[in-house]
C-alpha cells in the first residue's frame, strides 16, 4: 500500500482512481497522517429486469376504440396458463371429449379443472 500526499493525489487524481479500479489500495494522506482511502463504487447492474415494474402499475383501460367505443378489460388476466382455454372452447362450440383429447396428445395447455 502505497500513500500518496493531498498535494499529488490533487495532481495525480485520474491515474489514481485508475489503479483503485484495478485493485490497487489507495491512500490519500495529509503531511504523514493517512486520511482517505480510495475505493471504486460498485455499479449495481445494468439493463432492464423482468418484472420489475411488477405492482407498480395497473391498466384501467385500454388505450384503443372500437366502432368509437372503448373497450374495457375483461376482468383479471389469467392467473396459470390455460386457465380459460376450457370456457374458450366450449363456447366456440367443442365438446369436453374433444378438449380432453387436445390436452392429452398437448396440442393445449389446460390445467385440470378443480
Amino acid at each position: 500500500m502505497k500513500v500518496h500526499p493531498i498535494h499529488e493525489a490533487k495532481t495525480q487524481l485520474s491515474r489514481l482512481i485508475e489503479r483503485a479500479c484495478a485493485g490497487e489500495d489507495v491512500v490519500i494522506a495529509r503531511g504523514r497522517t493517512p486520511v482517505v482511502r480510495l475505493v471504486p463504487v460498485e455499479r449495481p447492474p445494468s439493463g432492464r429486469r423482468f418484472g420489475a415494474m411488477r405492482g407498480r402499475a395497473r391498466v384501467t383501460a385500454l388505450p384503443f376504440h372500437i366502432d368509437g367505443a372503448p373497450v374495457a378489460p375483461g376482468g383479471p388476466a389469467p392467473y396459470r396458463v390455460g386457465q380459460h382455454t376450457h370456457r374458450v372452447l366450449s363456447g366456440l362450440g367443442y365438446s369436453t371429449e374433444r378438449i380432453q383429447a387436445l390436452r392429452l396428445s398437448r396440442v393445449i395447455e389446460v390445467p385440470d379443472q378443480s
